[in-house]
Protein backbone atom coordinates (compact mmCIF):
# COMPACT_ATOMS: atom_id res chain seq x y z
CA UNK A 1 0.00 0.00 0.00
CA UNK A 2 2.43 3.01 1.17
CA UNK A 3 4.75 1.76 -2.59
CA UNK A 4 1.21 2.93 -4.08
CA UNK A 5 1.39 5.87 -2.84
CA UNK A 6 4.74 6.92 -3.05
CA UNK A 7 4.43 5.97 -6.47
CA UNK A 8 1.70 9.01 -6.37
CA UNK A 9 3.58 11.01 -4.19
CA UNK A 10 7.10 10.25 -3.51
CA UNK A 11 7.87 12.98 -1.28
CA UNK A 12 5.55 12.25 1.05
CA UNK A 13 7.76 11.63 4.15
CA UNK A 14 5.02 9.91 6.30
CA UNK A 15 4.82 7.12 3.73
CA UNK A 16 8.71 6.41 3.44
CA UNK A 17 8.48 6.11 7.22
CA UNK A 18 5.71 3.80 7.52
CA UNK A 19 7.33 1.57 4.50
CA UNK A 20 10.64 1.81 6.45
CA UNK A 21 8.71 0.44 9.57
CA UNK A 22 7.06 -2.53 7.65
CA UNK A 23 10.13 -3.30 6.02
CA UNK A 24 12.28 -3.06 9.49
CA UNK A 25 9.58 -5.60 10.51
CA UNK A 26 10.03 -8.45 7.43
CA UNK A 27 13.61 -7.77 8.08
CA UNK A 28 14.74 -6.16 4.77
CA UNK A 29 17.19 -4.01 6.52
CA UNK A 30 18.73 -2.24 3.37
CA UNK A 31 14.69 -1.49 2.24
CA UNK A 32 13.86 0.21 5.85
CA UNK A 33 17.22 1.93 5.92
CA UNK A 34 16.36 3.38 2.35
CA UNK A 35 12.95 4.45 3.42
CA UNK A 36 14.00 5.84 6.79
CA UNK A 37 16.66 7.77 6.01
CA UNK A 38 14.30 9.14 2.91
CA UNK A 39 11.32 10.60 5.87
CA UNK A 40 14.15 11.87 7.31
CA UNK A 41 15.16 14.01 4.18
CA UNK A 42 11.67 15.35 3.34
CA UNK A 43 10.66 16.35 6.86
CA UNK A 44 13.24 18.04 8.63
CA UNK A 45 13.08 18.61 11.92
CA UNK A 46 10.50 15.92 12.61
CA UNK A 47 12.24 14.10 15.30
CA UNK A 48 10.21 10.76 15.26
CA UNK A 49 11.90 10.40 11.67
CA UNK A 50 15.58 11.34 12.47
CA UNK A 51 15.20 9.71 16.26
CA UNK A 52 14.00 6.40 14.60
CA UNK A 53 16.80 6.58 11.85
CA UNK A 54 19.25 6.64 14.56
CA UNK A 55 17.87 3.93 16.42
CA UNK A 56 17.75 1.76 13.66
CA UNK A 57 21.44 2.94 12.95
CA UNK A 58 22.40 1.73 16.37
CA UNK A 59 20.70 -1.81 15.95
CA UNK A 60 22.65 -2.09 13.43
CA UNK A 61 25.49 -1.69 15.47
CA UNK A 62 26.91 1.70 13.31
CA UNK A 63 27.78 2.99 16.78
CA UNK A 64 29.04 6.12 15.61
CA UNK A 65 26.97 7.00 12.72
CA UNK A 66 27.28 10.24 10.43
CA UNK A 67 25.31 13.44 10.83
CA UNK A 68 21.96 13.07 9.70
CA UNK A 69 22.15 15.60 6.72
CA UNK A 70 24.83 13.47 5.63
CA UNK A 71 23.16 10.44 5.74
CA UNK A 72 20.21 12.23 4.11
CA UNK A 73 21.81 13.96 1.25
CA UNK A 74 23.52 10.62 0.13
CA UNK A 75 20.73 8.77 0.17
CA UNK A 76 18.61 11.46 -1.47
CA UNK A 77 21.04 10.82 -4.02
CA UNK A 78 20.61 7.38 -4.90
CA UNK A 79 17.27 7.68 -5.23
CA UNK A 80 15.90 7.13 -7.89
CA UNK A 81 12.83 9.86 -7.43
CA UNK A 82 15.48 12.41 -7.60
CA UNK A 83 14.71 14.06 -10.67
CA UNK A 84 11.42 14.14 -9.32
CA UNK A 85 12.74 16.09 -5.91
CA UNK A 86 14.24 18.58 -7.78
CA UNK A 87 11.45 19.20 -10.10
CA UNK A 88 9.52 19.83 -6.95
CA UNK A 89 11.97 22.15 -5.31
CA UNK A 90 12.11 23.87 -8.27
CA UNK A 91 8.80 24.10 -8.48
Amino acid sequence: MFTIILDREPLDAYAHYCLARALDRTHDMSGAHHHYRLAAAFAPGRRIYEDTLQAFLRRRGAATSPGIEMVIGEDIEDDPSHDEIDDAATG
